[in-house]
């Protein structure tokens, strides 16, 4: 579970895609609350709970340290200029 175990269990190849699909997670929680014009506040809490479902999984129950998920959080707040 997680990119950097990915990496070194099954290769690069995965890990860089598990990567990718962790930062896409991220991303995507905060832009569909953009989408939804949410205030900041619920940005905020959306991000937290983007981190905390994957640091802590349901059915898992151990945790994660949920880099890539926080990465594609700061990526998705930045503002874009085009």
């Amino acid at each position: 579970m997680g990119a950097r175990n990915a990496y070194h269990e099954l290769g690069p190849k995965i890990g860089i895609l598990i990567f990718c699909i962790d930062t896409a997670k991220g991303s995507l929680a905060i832009l569909i609350a953009r989408y939804f014009e949410a205030p900041q506040y619920i940005l905020l809490a959306t991000g937290v709970a983007a981190v905390a479902g994957h640091n802590w999984p349901v059915f898992l129950g151990s945790g994660r340290r949920g880099e890539a998920t926080t990465i594609g959080i700061l990526l998705a707040l930045v503002p874009s200029r085009y």
